[in-house]
């Protein structure tokens, strides 16, 4: 495995440590180009626990992930400005969360499968209220 990291091995047979891991892209000839980057938990070769997931594009993570997936509270950045802090599940926003458009209008309120369902708040970038109720596949209903 390429990468940094520090790692032991329970008596369950599970490999466990930190890892600061550039996650192939593909090879040319004798070159090596990366894609991503994660650093943090992990357990067999998967990411698990809290750490950071880096993209080529430079956007982020900074959570928990269970079985190689953003799982649990996490913050996700965008280089355009967007932005989402709250709960996820198997790599998408699930839960309550606050997404901050590029605009600086957010919402804050309930997610399901990556997008705002439920009930929820929409404000402009000063704070203001636009439209509170509920939603249902990211439109307001």
């Amino acid at each position: 495995m390429l990468g940094i990291y520090t790692s032991s091995v329970r008596s369950t047979g599970k490999s466990i440590g930190n890892l600061i891991f550039p996650i192939l892209n593909w090879i040319n000839g004798n070159e090596i180009y990366y894609k991503d980057q994660y650093e943090g938990e992990y357990i067999n070769d998967k990411f698990e626990g809290k750490g950071k997931y880096t993209y080529i594009t430079g956007n982020y993570y900074i959570g928990e992930f269970k079985n190689g997936k953003r799982n649990g509270k996490g913050e996700y950045y965008d280089k355009n400005g967007l932005r989402y802090k709250g709960d996820w599940a198997d790599d998408k926003e699930e839960g309550e969360g606050k997404y901050i458009f590029e605009n600086n209008e957010y919402y804050i309120g309930e997610f399901k499968k990556g997008k705002k369902n439920g009930k929820g708040k929409q404000y402009n970038k000063n704070g203001e209220l636009i439209c509170e109720g509920n939603w249902a596949d990211d439109k307001f209903v």
